[in-house]
């Protein structure tokens, strides 16, 4: 399986008159707008609340976004990329090359920036969890657009030496992705049906740690044994 970088959904961009206001400014708006959205849903939020507490007139939020449908989407798209930015920062020079040790590392990175941002998490992860109605097609299409740019972060300048000479790494990196998405549906699963998205980072230890074990084995079976630290016989 080859991941390669692939482009992100086409972006919803706010008028320029928003992108000119101050970025605290700017700040206080999307605040606002999240925080209405994550406490009462996209039909359920209301402009009347947002423009009160964004300390702006009605008017002028439809002139920034046009539609709450836009004012979601755009919302949704920069929340991912700050989500992006924090994780990747310069690059992945110098992130472990072994696949394994990348995973772990980005899952307790992404775990500690969801902890540090709960509402920047919390409305990026009911987006993902249920598409609101009349956004399936964008949302599913943000969603496939997420999902092939973290592959290709994740697996980019790995070294594919570590896995053993008699196994194909491209399939091996294929039964990697397999268990991780299982695993992933597994926990969508029982956090879809609580319909509690706080629940995912009450779960994060044994998340993880069920990641580390599936990690453990197949790494046994598809690496090279590691070699022996000195004084370890």
């Amino acid at each position: 399986m080859e991941f390669i970088d692939q482009p992100t959904a086409p972006e919803v961009a706010p008028h320029q008159a928003f992108l000119s206001l101050p970025p605290d400014k700017q700040e206080a708006i999307r605040q606002a707008c999240l925080k209405e959205f994550v406490d009462h849903g996209y039909h359920g939020a209301s402009t009347n609340h947002i423009h009160e507490a964004a300390g702006i007139s009605k008017g002028l939020i439809f002139h920034y976004f046009g539609s709450k449908k836009n004012l979601f989407l755009y919302l949704f798209d920069r929340t991912l990329e700050y989500f992006w930015d924090r994780m990747v920062g310069s690059g992945v020079a110098d992130w472990p090359k072994d696949v394994f040790e990348r995973i772990s590392l980005l899952s307790l990175q992404k775990v500690r920036l969801f902890e540090e941002n709960p509402l920047y998490y919390r409305f990026v992860f009911e987006g993902q969890l249920n598409f609101p109605k009349g956004l399936e097609a964008e949302m599913a299409e943000r969603t496939r657009a997420t999902t092939q740019r973290g592959y290709a972060i994740l697996f980019k300048d790995i070294d594919l030496s570590t896995f053993r000479p008699d196994i194909d790494p491209q399939k091996a990196i294929e039964v990697v992705v397999i268990t991780m998405n299982g695993l992933a549906d597994k926990y969508l699963g029982i956090i879809r049906r609580s319909q509690d998205p706080d629940r995912a980072l009450r779960l994060t230890e044994g998340i993880l740690g069920e990641f580390r074990e599936y990690q453990r084995i197949l790494k046994l079976g598809m690496c090279r044994p590691e070699p022996a630290r000195p004084g370890s016989g």
